[in-house]
């Protein structure tokens, strides 16, 4: 991440700083495999948007990701 050294002087405050540094890691390998939804999860909303009743339910992405954890 380009950082030589620690921004802030002190124990606790370097620890937060790597605890933020590694968080921001974490996040970025856990969003690279969202970019594109899984083919089952695709086949499952593609089959409840054929039904009717489903048509006018609009999906967000929070209604996808309950659909693929549950």
């Amino acid at each position: 991440y380009g950082f030589k050294r620690a921004r802030w002087r002190r124990l606790w405050r370097v620890q937060i700083q790597e605890y933020l540094t590694a968080a921001i890691q974490n996040i970025k390998i856990l969003l690279k495999d969202v970019k594109e939804p899984a083919p089952a999860l695709s086949m499952q909303v593609a089959k409840e948007a054929g039904n009717k009743s489903s048509r006018t339910k609009p999906y967000g992405l929070s209604q996808l990701f309950d659909l693929q954890w549950s």
